[in-house]
């Protein structure tokens, strides 16, 4: 999918627009200004435009929209078979991976995936928890790029975050692996906003998550002059999610 034109790109508030299934991606180019003052909710392979505003309360997110979590008693999917949590039978289900390791669960044998990607150029999706038997695992965050000729104003949110992992009470008490931070790479020529840049690990699900691991944190890469000279922004995080395993952060 693509969106591209000569002038500018307004999203309204209270509007959505995304491309939903994980994997899947739009592209956009503008000369123009691009303003988000509602949501949108999409792996961006390319997004350039002059200014690119974020506005408070206003979402840019590709959470939950990589590698797939692992169906009911299966691997999680990742990147080049190695990042996604690894089911380990019953109840034990590892986290996905990316920046960081997954989480290993409760048996040494529901290990978390192993961490891949690169660290000044992100170009990589979150990969999948485990699934337990009875629980489907989370997805990794996705991938967005962003490129501002002007300023990057960041005002509400823009994250890649993984997916929590599940539990189906009735029918088990166990999390499935919860899915790893995705990517952000941003090149702007300059920053400002007082808002929030996170690729994060999903958690475990409480009070079961002794069963299952996290998600290990993403990745997110920042090139502008000055970047963060008059910003303030309040967050930049690519932790691990929590879960019974030590899963660890992006970069």
């Amino acid at each position: 999918y693509a969106i591209a034109g000569s002038g500018n790109l307004v999203i309204n508030s209270g509007v959505t627009v995304g491309v939903t299934k994980p994997g899947d991606s739009i592209s956009i180019a503008m000369t123009g200004n691009v303003t988000v003052n509602g949501t949108l909710a999409a792996n961006i392979s390319s997004f350039s435009a002059n200014n690119i505003t974020i506005a408070s309360g206003a979402s840019m997110n590709a959470n939950a929209l990589g590698h797939f979590g692992g169906r009911m008693g299966e691997n999680g999917l990742g990147n080049a078979g190695t990042g996604g949590g690894v089911f380990g039978g019953t109840y034990y289900a590892g986290g996905g991976a990316h920046g960081g390791d997954g989480g290993q669960s409760a048996s040494a044998s529901a290990t978390g995936g192993v961490a891949y990607g690169s660290n000044s150029n992100p170009a990589t999706m979150g990969s999948g928890g485990a699934g337990s038997y009875c629980s489907i695992g989370g997805h990794g965050g996705g991938l967005i790029v962003l490129s501002a000729t002007g300023t990057l104003t960041i005002d509400g949110t823009l994250s890649a975050n993984g997916q929590n992992g599940t539990s189906y009470s009735g029918l088990c008490a166990a999390s499935s692996g919860a899915g790893a931070g995705g990517s952000i790479k941003v090149t702007a020529g300059s920053i400002a906003g007082t808002g929030t840049i996170s690729a994060k690990g999903g958690d475990a699900i409480a009070g079961v998550s002794y069963f299952a691991g996290g998600g290990g944190g993403g990745r997110i890469y920042i090139s502008a002059p000055n970047p963060f000279r008059g910003s303030g922004l309040t967050s930049i995080n690519v932790a691990g999610g929590s879960g019974r395993g030590h899963c660890r952060p992006g970069t």
